[in-house]
């Protein structure tokens, strides 16, 4: 957004749009009957380009990726064992030295 935003106030500069954003603020305090100037049409490029380059990274802010594969984790998956695999594998494990 940075180079977006360097870029449009390069166009606006060299299109010829001022930049008096503080003389319209010094001018709006020292003349309290006075209308202020705008504060430049080369705030406002600039701050259009950033708007529009923002509003399409709306969208990326929102997503969420769903995984590819996901796990069934219901009663079914669970490993089914039997209890001779059970006093099997105690048996193999009980080593006496």
């Amino acid at each position: 957004m940075y180079l977006f935003g360097l870029l449009a106030a390069a166009v606006a500069v060299v299109a010829g749009l001022p930049f008096h954003l503080f003389d319209s603020l010094l001018q709006g305090q020292s003349l309290p009957g006075a209308h202020p100037d705008s504060v430049g049409p080369g705030w406002y490029v600039v701050t259009v380009t950033l708007g529009v380059i923002f509003l399409q990274y709306i969208p990326y802010f929102f997503y969420k990726e769903v995984p590819a594969l996901q796990a069934d984790l219901g009663p079914a998956a669970a490993p089914k064992r039997s209890i001779e695999n059970k006093q099997q594998t105690r048996e193999t494990e009980t080593v006496s030295s």
